[in-house]
């Protein structure tokens, strides 16, 4: 298959966005042209190098990064030489390209993934889409937040952390599925409205979250329940490292 240029894919990205097509339909047809996986795609779509890509990586996610040659393996995965990518590293990589993070593995490449890294990116990283109806802590099903949350929906959030805080403090120092559970719900839905309201109207949410799952951390747990801890802490704080620039408008992709 003969290889892309940079401005053959950036002359195909313009014609596309002039036919109004989504990221993803993009995405999916530099990967049909370019022969290469839906990471590497999402990354040419917005036209970064890999050693760009890698660096803006790297300076939203601290302590986290991954340099060019690393990304250069997790974009050839599954593939002969390709590194398998953490859960961790595909919410990161879906933050940075305004994707969601199943769009940037192939089928093979979930599926070829660890038992846990799957079950991590299905609970967390599901697509969500613009007006699917998410699962709140307490049960109930909540249309995703507009601009403006009504006050319906901000009592749901509400009760949502309450609920979580309640959980994590009579498990104590104990970390039970109760608690990982709310935990994984509770990052879900941040998540979800993350990228499409001002990060104060969600601040308050991600401090909360990040709290019980550094409480959980300093208390006793399974390994297994220690790795979902890390990882939700890992995107918790990704989220919460852009607060500085990002409090008074809706935050990028």
């Amino acid at each position: 298959m003969t290889k892309w240029t940079k401005a053959q894919v950036r002359s195909l990205v313009d014609r596309m966005r002039h036919q109004g097509r989504s990221d993803n339909e993009i995405a999916q047809e530099i990967r049909t042209k370019c022969g290469i996986t839906p990471l590497a795609a999402y990354r040419q779509l917005h036209g970064w190098s890999q050693t760009e890509a890698a660096a803006r990586y790297s300076k939203a996610t601290p302590g986290y990064g991954v340099d060019q040659a690393t990304l250069s393996r997790l974009e050839l995965w599954p593939s002969k030489g390709g590194r398998a990518p953490q859960a961790l590293q595909i919410v990161a990589f879906a933050k940075l390209y305004g994707a969601q993070p199943l769009n940037l593995l192939s089928a093979e490449g979930f599926e070829r993934l660890g038992e846990a890294e799957r079950d991590v990116l299905l609970r967390v990283g599901q697509e969500n889409g613009p007006v699917k109806a998410s699962h709140s802590l307490t049960g109930r099903i909540t249309q995703p937040p507009t601009d403006e949350p009504s006050s319906s929906e901000r009592q749901v959030e509400m009760a949502a952390r309450r609920a979580l805080r309640f959980g994590s403090l009579v498990e104590g120092s104990n970390t039970g599925p109760e608690t990982i559970q709310a935990l994984y719900e509770e990052t879900a839905r941040i998540s979800s409205v993350y990228p499409r309201v001002p990060l104060g109207d969600v601040l308050s949410d991600l401090i909360e979250a990040q709290d019980v799952a550094f409480r959980q951390l300093e208390g006793r747990q399974r390994p297994s329940q220690s790795k979902d801890l890390y990882v939700l802490a890992g995107i918790l704080s990704i989220m919460l490292a852009k607060a500085p620039t990002t409090q008074a408008t809706p935050n990028p992709p």
